[in-house]
């Protein structure tokens, strides 16, 4: 019999599993798909890295760091490149450089004058009214920094992160930290620079920004792969049903039966709604509430005299306002110069649809790639045609956290976990690599010790 059947091999099963393991815990990930790792996949192809899910993680959380070294990764880390601090908006069909400090804030063409002297009151605005339980992400900066962010800085940064709408996502679950940065400190930018300022005596052995592996994010699922061995990792196996036993849970996929003592299903909600619904109908209905925002990602290779631009930057996002076919797009050999295309190539990251254009990534490929290349035209000066492409299409990509997510994530999980059954991913507690990495350790401890002892 198994400790813990996990169901779902993207990283959060994967690093699930993994830490089970490291606690003496017999975990066994069943994946459905000839490949692990969910949407974290690398292609490699005539000298391209693409990405065709995250692009990295960030340092200044050290989760997917110290599970990289604990992997034996620590030397496969590479950083990106200083000139990745660079970020763009496209505005009025141009590139406009986001401002990187004070002095740059009070310079910047992206806000107008007003806008630029609300953003300096930030530290004087109170805390959250005490009868507001949950804000929006626009409510939230609107209240703290001023409308005029909402509509431009606060649009972008939520269609790069989520691919949502800053009207419609909660500020508690989707951006915690800066709910409880301003209850803690009463200010975002007092409490950043108290952060940033732990940070360097906590951790300062992790490289600092923007983080990979040398030969993309791939490697990470490939190590967590290693780790689990066969015995541990099942691929093309789907789970055909659960079923609550005596003792634990019997998990069938074709042609035999597995005993578990705990049962985790870490796949996309509407997944797990398909393998709870026999035995628990409310929860399996209200997992279908979760929804999830459509993904095109497009990767083009140009040589790089076709290019105008200077891609001194990380890449550039669209605000909605801006009516643009694209959510941005990313300068990926920029990001990591010299490991994403060879020195006389450009390797370009275009992101479409999201939650509010999901007719973006209709069509066949050839249309897709075809409306990713007209939209970067004009903002980066693009002479040529693209001499490589690729089109990944990601119907169920990022899910939403919208008002009231936590208080339904609440609902669908209680009644579950009194039975044994745990749910676990990315539809949950946070989306990013590192958000899933932190929630798989916290959630292995608890499996841990839960149990009796031995």
């Amino acid at each position: 019999m198994l400790d813990v059947a996990i169901v779902g091999g993207g990283i959060s099963g994967l690093t699930l599993a993994y830490e089970l393991g490291e606690r003496g815990l017999k975990a066994r990930v069943f994946e459905a798909k000839p490949v692990a790792g969910g949407n974290i996949q690398t292609v490699e192809e005539q000298g391209f890295f693409f990405e065709t899910g995250p692009n990295g993680f960030l340092s200044r959380v050290p989760d997917t760091y110290r599970l990289a070294q604990r992997l034996g990764l620590e030397e496969q880390v590479i950083s990106a490149s200083p000139s990745a601090k660079t970020r763009y908006l496209c505005m009025g069909g141009e590139l406009r450089a986001l401002p990187s400090g004070l002095l740059a804030l009070l310079r910047t063409s992206t806000l107008p004058f007003g806008a630029r002297l609300r953003v300096l009151k930030e530290p004087f605005v109170g805390r959250r009214p005490t009868d507001v339980r949950e804000e929006t992400i626009a409510q939230f900066v609107g209240r703290r920094l001023g409308h005029a962010l909402v509509d431009s800085y606060a649009d972008a940064f939520v269609s790069g992160v989520f691919a949502g709408d800053p009207n419609r996502l909660s500020v508690d679950a989707a951006f915690p930290g800066m709910v409880t940065t301003e209850a803690t400190h009463g200010s975002l930018v007092r409490g950043g620079i108290r952060a940033a300022r732990a940070r360097k005596k906590t951790h300062a052995d992790i490289p600092k920004g923007l983080l990979s592996f040398s030969g993309g994010m791939g490697v990470l699922v490939r190590a967590l792969e290693d780790q689990l061995g066969s015995d541990g990792l099942q691929l093309d196996t789907p789970v055909r049903a659960l079923k609550q036993a005596d003792e634990g849970w019997e998990i069938y996929v074709d042609g035999e039966s597995v005993r578990a003592q705990t049962v985790v299903v870490a796949t996309p909600a509407h997944c797990a709604s398909d393998l709870i619904k026999e035995f628990h109908a409310e929860s399996a209905s209200r997992l279908l509430e979760i929804p999830y925002a459509p993904i095109g990602v497009v990767g083009l290779g140009f040589a790089r005299e076709h290019i105008g631009h200077a891609l001194d930057g990380f890449g550039y996002l669209c605000p909605e306002k801006e009516g643009q076919a694209i959510l941005g797009c990313l300068f990926s050999s920029s990001i990591y110069a010299g490991n994403r295309a060879a020195d006389d190539q450009v390797l370009l990251r275009i992101m479409l649809g999201g939650i509010r254009h999901p007719e973006a990534i209709e069509g066949s490929e050839t249309e897709v790639i075809g409306r990713a290349l007209d939209a970067i035209r004009g903002p980066l000066g693009i002479k040529g045609e693209p001499h490589w492409s690729k089109m990944v299409r990601w119907e169920r990509a990022i899910p939403q956290y919208h008002l009231g997510h936590q208080a339904l994530v609440a609902t669908i999980r209680e009644p579950l976990e009194d039975k044994g059954l745990f749910l676990h991913g990315n539809a949950y507690e946070g989306v990013s690599v590192n958000d899933c990495i932190r929630t798989s350790g916290a959630l292995a401890e608890r499996i841990e010790s839960s149990r009796p002892s031995r």
